[in-house]
């Protein structure tokens, strides 16, 4: 087979190649009066260039039809059938800058004349002679730019088969043998960049083939050309020797190269990434003798090494590199250059070079043009020495692609700052930011002090042996919230075990970070004493006298680059200082209520805490308060103990934070601090008023609650075995509707019960009579109930009314106590009956023990008490819902919030439907009662809220 017979089958094959990638069949086009079967083949045969159709379809009935084109595609049709000055090649299907090769052979691409009128001599002809000397045209560049456009859906086929695609390449091969010739040859022109556009294009083709073609075009090009002959190959395999060998590195980063520049060396970082993660995964630093794969690392010296990774780290974290740093490695190169013979000598120093050049585009003591300038020749300096290696080692080009230092990165940071846009902080001298340290421990010799690496470190350190006090603590945190110079402060865990430079560097690292992305709070990836990693990102829940910290499902909610978001981090963080001062020292309000601490509540001692951790947890929920995004970044790793496993809910943190329960990870203990113990007494009062107010009731409150109505039926049952013990009122709802089994509603403050027997009552029977007035019955009732364990109080907490209608009620029934309410411990309404019969009767589960319910009277309480309505209300009955507006101390973590997830939530057309309805979901439709007892009612997202869970 002919090469021209072989071009032309991998032509075809690539515009078929393009068809099946628009998903349009030839078969049928022309054969019905509209021409074409579907809006899919017009623009198939009309408005892709090749004439795909065929010369009589595409003549018959494209010229009238060719305005249908997408406008708005995101192919620039036009630009894909530019052909020069000849116009003979409407008829052929072959690009004119293919056809006119001469590359191919003497008469270009002979089989764009096979069977056509037309000829070389009269197609390629003076005019396109001259077309051919003229600079690169803009045209081509624009349709190249259609598929190189990160995120293009383009096809790449018809790329492949374009006349820009040709003509890129005959522009490339003439300007690089310019540069070949004569050093002096222009790096900023159009055939620059058309030469930059041109190796962009066949590198997309590149990254396009099998894993199998990419290793082989890689490490053995020749042996690949010699396999199978094929332009493509050709074009391919010149494309990456062009760019590896020929071109200029000034011509890759050079504003004048701009977009295509850094859109070539994007694609070539994505593509390495991929290529390198597949074909040859990472392999740890070994100085080994017998390391020659890639030759830009083989055997390198610690030194070059080290640089190597200073220079990620700059690279990865923004983290500075001085000019004099560059210098004195270049230096060290040179030096040893001299007396030892290493293959990756000239590599290395031609990144000491590129390096070089970072440094100085990124210090703003000179100007823009000086920056440019020096940097340039920096560049220049490490281009021959980048040239002088890859000549030394021509057998193949595949370093580049797999060398772990950050070459093309480092590039494409070059190139973005050579056109004036900083991608990082720039260093400047008489700016440096200011650091206060805090830290109370151990005397580790690495601490960071003084001037490193672009930050000031102003280290306040108080060394211990034995732990560290709460009192050093509060007192070294105040001396850095005094200190308005500090941008920034560094709190050291008092649970660190060890520190070297590494952990310095991180901070550096993180400084660097959270300067240039306005980051407030940052932390780090952990390594405790055991020697295991843990990443210490937790989620906080703060809500309903409660506290939890625990672990998201998979990992963490939200990111930004190599950090993770959440709500706590490690115990050694960064704080912005203004950020920190705030979270401490700022305008805090109603502290009791607000759950935020006055700064001298967050910062006094508490002698609980023997460990330390009740600072840091208070910084963690006044940023979770203040909804402030807490980072955890993956720079190198503290060597510290997790504060939280040596953390107890502590007096301060209770009292400040209004925490009664407080669990510190996902399966620990919980702990317990009641607020108010000394004033047990009007803990009826203040959880009635947060009952009314909107709020939940107190956890220990509910506790004690649902402990009483545990020990009564325990108790009543006790006596006597034809006792039992009914629900009444709002616990029958909470019993049977509403998670009773799990707690009393968190929102309630009192429960009501029936004292029942299926015979006689004690205490009725020896209470009750007209013989003795109100006064005496109650006595009575209360003596003979305290000989049997239940005391009972005089009236009804703050509801003093009651007292009246039990009196009333005692009255009228002719001395009866069955219609009086009486009092248990604190806040449980009960009322006394007997001969109830159990037959129509069932149990219901109740905070775990178990209560009765009468048919009739659940029926009789849902439909003539509560009118057949089961929607949520908060406060006493009749009350309406109180949003969060209404909460009586808004900001407290118990106040309920209607916003809470509910059932219109699973539902997608619930907005939508529930407009037409006047509100209400879709599902209401149907319902033929009041509008207002059709709809979404308030819940929560979990039992959180309740004093007991179902795990």
């Amino acid at each position: 087979m002919t090469q021209a017979s072989v071009l032309l089958s991998s032509f075809v094959s690539a515009l078929s190649l393009a068809s099946a990638e628009l998903g349009i069949s030839e078969a049928g086009a022309g054969e019905n009066d509209d021409c074409f079967v579907s809006q899919d083949h017009f623009i198939y045969c009309c408005c892709l260039p090749g004439n795909l159709c065929g010369n009589d379809t595409s003549l018959a009935c494209c010229p009238q039809l060719r305005e249908g084109c997408p406008a708005d595609s995101l192919v620039d049709y036009d630009h894909l059938t530019a052909s020069g000055p000849s116009a003979c090649f409407e008829e052929i299907l072959y690009p004119q800058e293919l056809c006119c090769d001469q590359s191919l052979d003497s008469k270009g691409f002979t089989a764009c004349w096979t069977g056509s009128a037309n000829s070389y001599e009269k197609c390629c002809n003076s005019s396109w002679q001259e077309f051919t000397q003229g600079q690169c045209p803009e045209d081509y560049l624009h349709h190249v730019w259609a598929f190189m456009l990160p995120g293009s859906i383009n096809p790449y086929r018809i790329l492949f088969a374009s006349e820009s695609y040709y003509g890129l390449k005959r522009i490339a091969s003439r300007w690089l043998e310019r540069v070949k010739t004569d050093e002096s040859t222009a790096l900023v022109s159009m055939d620059a960049t058309c030469t930059v556009a041109s190796i962009g294009s066949r590198i997309l083709a590149f990254s396009k083939l099998g894993w199998e073609d990419q290793w082989s075009i890689l490490f053995s090009p020749e042996q690949y050309l010699e396999e199978e002959w094929d332009p493509q190959r050709i074009f391919i395999v010149d494309a990456v020797k062009s760019l590896l060998v020929d071109l200029p590195i000034l011509s890759l980063i050079s504003p004048s190269a701009k977009p295509w520049g850094s859109t070539l060396l994007h694609l070539i970082i994505r593509h390495m990434r991929k290529m390198s993660n597949f074909l040859t995964p990472y392999r740890p630093f070994k100085f080994d003798g017998h390391f020659e794969f890639p030759r830009s690392d083989a055997r390198m010296d610690n030194a070059a090494w080290t640089f190597l990774r200073k220079l990620r780290s700059c690279m990865h974290h923004g983290r500075f590199l001085t000019t004099a740093e560059a210098d004195d490695f270049i230096a060290q190169r040179l030096e040893l250059k001299e007396k030892v013979a290493l293959p990756c000598h000239e590599f290395v120093l031609a990144m000491g070079y590129l390096a070089r050049a970072y440094a100085i585009l990124r210090n703003t003591d000179y100007s823009q043009e000086d920056r440019r300038m020096h940097a340039a020749e920096a560049v220049q300096r490490a281009d021959h020495e980048l040239r002088r290696w890859i000549h030394r080692w021509p057998e193949d080009k595949s370093h580049l692609f797999f060398t772990q230092w950050p070459f093309w990165s480092l590039l494409h940071e070059l190139a973005s700052l050579m056109e004036g846009v900083a991608t990082k902080p720039s260093l400047s001298s008489g700016k440096i930011p200011q650091v206060r340290v805090v830290y109370c421990g151990p005397n580790f010799a690495s601490l960071p002090s003084g001037e490193v690496a672009g930050f000031n470190f102003l280290l306040s350190k108080k060394v211990s042996s034995g732990n560290c006090t709460e009192e050093d603590r509060t007192e070294q945190l105040m001396q850095a919230l005094e200190d308005h110079s500090a941008a920034w402060t560094v709190i050291i865990s008092s649970f660190t075990w060890n520190w070297t430079s590494e952990q310095t560097f991180a901070l550096i690292d993180g400084l660097a970070f959270s300067s240039k992305n306005n980051v407030s709070i940052m932390g780090f990836p952990s390594i405790n004493s055991n020697n295991t990693w843990y990443l210490p990102i937790r989620r906080i829940r703060h809500r309903f006298w409660k506290l939890e910290y625990g672990h998201y499902p998979t990992g963490y909610p939200a990111t930004m680059g190599p950090c993770s978001a959440g709500d706590a981090t490690s115990g050694t963080r960064i704080y912005r200082t203004s950020v920190l001062r705030e979270l401490l020292l700022g305008d805090q309000g109603n502290s009791a209520w607000l759950g935020r601490p006055t700064s001298e509540e967050t910062l006094q001692t508490d002698e609980v805490d023997n460990e330390g951790s009740s600072l840091t947890i208070a910084l963690d929920i006044l940023a979770h308060q203040l909804q402030l995004p807490v980072l955890t970044c993956m720079h190198a790793a503290m060597l510290e103990n997790d504060y939280l496993t040596s953390a107890v809910l502590t007096n301060k943190l209770a009292t400040s934070f209004q925490i009664e329960r407080a669990r510190f990870s996902t399966k620990g203990d919980w702990y317990e601090r009641c607020l108010d113990v000394d004033k047990q007494a009007e803990w009826p009062v203040i959880n009635y008023e947060l009952s009314q107010g909107g709020m939940v009731t107190r956890y220990c409150w509910r506790v004690l609650m649902e402990k009483q109505v545990v020990d009564t039926v325990a108790t009543w049952n006790s006596i006597d075995n034809r006792h039992f013990v009914m629900a009444k009122q709002g616990t029958l709802l909470t019993a049977l509707a509403r998670g009773g089994e799990f707690g009393m509603m968190p929102w309630d403050f009192d429960l009501e019960l029936v004292l029942a027997s299926r015979g006689p009552n004690l205490i009725l029977q020896e209470c009750s009579g007209s013989d003795r007035n109100y006064t005496e019955a109650l006595a009575c009732a209360a003596q003979l109930m305290a000989e049997k364990g239940l005391k009972v109080e005089r009236h009804l907490g703050p509801i003093a009314s009651m007292n009246f209608i039990s009196e009333l009620g005692y009255e009228r029934t002719g001395g009866s106590l069955a219609k009086v309410r009486l009092e248990l411990g604190y806040n449980l309404d009960v009322h006394l009956d007997d001969f109830l019969s159990t037959e129509d009767s069932f149990e219901v589960p109740l905070f775990g023990t178990k209560v009765h319910v009468l048919r009739d009277h659940w029926t009789y309480q849902l439909f003539d008490i509560y009118n057949g309505d089961l929607h949520k209300k908060f406060g006493t009955a009749g009350t309406i819902d109180r949003s969060h507006e209404q909460c009586a101390r808004p900001g407290h973590n118990a106040c309920i919030h209607l916003s809470e997830p509910n059932l219109q939530g699973q539902h997608a057309a619930a907005a939508k439907d529930a407009q037409q309805l006047g509100g209400r979901p879709w599902w209401c439709r149907g319902w033929t009662g009041s509008t207002d007892t059709c709809g979404n009612t308030f819940e929560l997202s979990d039992h959180f809220a309740h004093t007991l869970s179902p795990e």
